[in-house]
């Protein structure tokens, strides 16, 4: 599902792409061979490398670190939004957040019609 919202991400013809703390080979299979696998720190010098069309994809376990390596920057960021599911192959729940800094162009888009009314809905 992670590959599924890079994907829709809009603003850039091309988005490099980091995962900090899910450090699955499937993210390369899913998002490219270009794709960085590593630590929060990592993932944070990496939307630093690219301001305008970076992406992390932050594991909370991961958050820690990338908040400090981003606040050591001066830079800021926003939330692409989150995927949750369960890590497999460790058998527990994982939230994983889609992040880019504050002035970049990549945007996610408008939630779907169906989605916005279900979610209204009790």
């Amino acid at each position: 599902r992670v590959a599924e919202r890079v994907a829709a991400l809009e603003g850039c013809a091309r988005i490099p792409v980091a995962v900090a703390g899910y450090a699955e080979p499937s993210n390369v299979f899913n998002l490219g061979t270009t794709t960085v696998l590593g630590t929060g720190g990592r993932a944070a010098e990496h939307l630093l490398a690219h301001p305008r069309c970076g992406v992390a994809v932050v594991a909370g376990s991961a958050r820690p670190a990338f908040d400090d390596a981003v606040a050591e920057a001066d830079a800021r960021t926003r939330s692409l939004g989150t995927v949750a599911g369960i890590n497999v192959s460790k058998g527990e729940r994982l939230t994983l957040e889609l992040v880019t800094l504050a002035a970049s162009d990549v945007v996610a888009p408008p939630p779907a019609q169906g989605a916005a009314a279900s979610a209204a809905r009790p």
